[in-house]
C-alpha cells in the first residue's frame, strides 16, 4: 500500500548547503509544539529516524518524516489512521538500499514500529493491540545537530558478547561495536549467527554451546585468539523455559541451571585473568525483572535470577577494580518474550492479546521496550563512562516493577 502511494508524496525541497531546513508540522503525532524541530534531509541528527549513535547522513530520512507525516494526518490509510504495517516499512527500507542493522530489524532508532491507532478526536489511543502488528509511536528524546556526543571511550576495546546472536545480546553488541568496540558473538552455530555477524561493524562469530562444561571456556578463547585480549564481558542467555513448579522436573532444572546460572559462572570464570590484564575491564550480567519481582510461570526463573544478583553483589569486592553491574530488564519486543506469553496464554487460556494487554497495562510507559534502549544502556555501563559505577543493579522495564530497591 506504502509503495502504491510514494508517487503523491511532495518531493524534498532543495535546501541550501548551510544547513536550513524546513519547518516539519509535527502535531499529527502528538509531538508536543516546543520539541518542534528543523529537519534536513542532508543531516540525520535531527531526524525522527536518526541513529543516536551514527549520525552520517541518511537519504531516507526526508522520505520517512514527510511519509509519517502524511500517514499520521490520515493521507495514506482511512478508517482508524493505521500508519504502517511493518513489512511495507522493511520492504520500503529496502528499496532504499538502507543497510543500517536497527532499521533492517524495523526498529527505527527510538521510532518504534507497532501500530498506532486515533480516535475521532485525535487522542493518543492505549497499546492494547497485539504486538504482532506495530505502530510507529514517536518518543525519541532530540539531540541538536550541533551538540557534542558523549564519547564512551570503547574504540579498541576488545569485547565478548554472550547470546549476541539475538534479541537483547544483539541488541548491547551492536551498540558498542557501533561505539567502536572489537565484538565477539557467542551463539551456538547457526545461520542467524553468521547474519547477525555480517550485520554488526567488525564482529566475529564465536559458534559456540554456552550451555556445555567448555563452551563458555571455549568462546573465551576464540575472542582472546582473534583480538589479543579481553576488555568487556556481557554475561546473557535466553533464560530457562517457562514452568510452573509441579511443572519443572529434574532435567528441567538441570538445563536451566546449565544455561543460566553455570554459563554464567564458567564465562565470569574464564574471563577473568584476560579482565585483571585490561586497563578498562567490565562485566555486565543480563538479568530479569524477576531478580526484582517474582513473574508467575516462571519458577526457574525466579529462583535462578536473583541468585545471579546475588553474585554480582558478592563480586563486587571480590574482583575490585574490575567493574560489574547487572540490568534487569522487562519487557521487550524478542523471541524471548514470545514464549513467556505463549506459555502464559496456555497457563491461564487467555489469548495472546489478552496475555499482552494485561502486561502493557502494568507498564506506566504504555509499551514494550525495543532491544536498541536497553542495547545504549548496556554500552554506556560496559564503557569508562561508567567508570565509577559498579555492584549496580539497574531496572529497565518501563516502570513496570514497583519495588523499592
Amino acid at each position: 500500500m506504502i509503495d502504491g502511494r510514494l508517487a503523491e508524496l511532495p518531493a524534498q525541497p532543495d535546501l541550501p548547503a548551510t544547513g536550513e531546513g524546513r519547518k516539519v508540522d509535527e502535531s499529527p503525532l502528538d509531538v508536543p509544539k516546543r520539541d518542534a524541530q528543523r529537519v534536513d534531509p542532508r543531516d540525520r541528527g535531527g531526524h525522527l529516524v536518526d541513529h543516536p549513535l551514527d549520525p552520517q547522513a541518511n537519504e531516507t530520512s526526508g522520505l520517512f518524516v514527510e511519509l509519517l507525516r502524511r500517514a499520521a494526518a490520515g493521507g495514506l490509510m482511512g478508517g482508524q489512521r493505521s500508519v504502517a504495517q511493518a513489512d511495507e516499512l522493511c520492504a520500503l527500507i529496502r528499496e532504499r538500499r538502507e543497510d543500517r542493522l536497527d532499521l533492517r530489524q524495523c526498529g527505527v532508532g527510538l521510532v518504534d514500529v507497532v501500530e498506532a491507532g486515533h480516535r475521532a478526536d485525535s487522542s493518543p489511543t492505549r497499546y492494547t493491540r497485539s504486538l504482532d502488528v506495530r505502530r510507529l509511536a514517536y518518543h525519541r528524546v532530540k539531540i541538536h545537530p550541533t551538540e557534542e556526543r558523549m564519547d564512551l571511550g570503547l574504540a579498541g576495546a576488545r569485547a565478548l558478547v554472550a547470546g549476541g546472536s539475538s534479541g537483547l545480546g544483539l541488541a548491547i553488541g551492536t551498540a558498542i561495536a557501533v561505539e567502536g568496540a572489537r565484538v565477539a558473538l557467542a551463539a551456538r552455530p547457526s545461520a542467524r549467527l553468521d547474519a547477525a555477524t555480517a550485520a554488526t561493524p567488525g564482529a566475529i562469530p564465536a559458534p559456540v554451546d554456552l550451555t556445555t562444561p567448555h563452551g563458555p571456556g571455549d568462546a573465551v578463547d576464540q575472542a582472546v585468539g582473534a583480538f589479543g585480549g579481553l576488555d568487556l564481558l556481557l554475561v546473557n542467555s535466553g533464560g530457562p523455559r517457562p514452568g510452573t513448579f509441579d511443572e519443572l522436573d529434574d532435567a528441567g532444572w538441570q538445563a536451566a541451571i546449565d544455561s543460566t546460572l553455570h554459563s554464567a559462572l564458567r564465562l565470569i570464570r574464564a574471563a577473568m585473568p584476560h579482565l585483571r590484564e585490561s586497563d578498562r575491564p567490565s562485566i555486565l550480567v543480563i538479568l530479569s525483572s524477576s531478580a526484582r519481582e517474582p513473574i508467575p510461570g516462571l519458577t526457574a526463573s525466579n529462583t535462578i535470577r536473583p541468585g545471579l544478583a546475588g553474585l554480582i553483589k558478592s563480586l563486587t569486592a571480590e574482583i575490585a577494580p574490575i567493574r560489574i553491574n547487572g540490568l534487569t530488564p522487562g519487557r521487550f519486543t524478542t523471541g524471548r518474550i514470545i514464549e513467556v506469553e505463549e506459555a502464559t496464554a496456555a497457563r491461564t487460556g487467555a489469548t495472546m492479546d489478552e496475555v499482552r494487554a494485561a502486561v502493557i497495562a502494568r507498564i506506566p510507559l504504555g509499551r514494550y521496550g525495543d532491544p536498541a534502549e536497553l542495547g545504549r544502556l548496556g554500552a554506556f555501563l560496559l564503557s569508562p563512562a561508567a567508570s565509577y559505577v559498579t555492584g549496580a543493579i539497574i531496572p529497565i522495564d518501563g516502570g513496570m516493577v514497583r519495588s523499592l530497591p
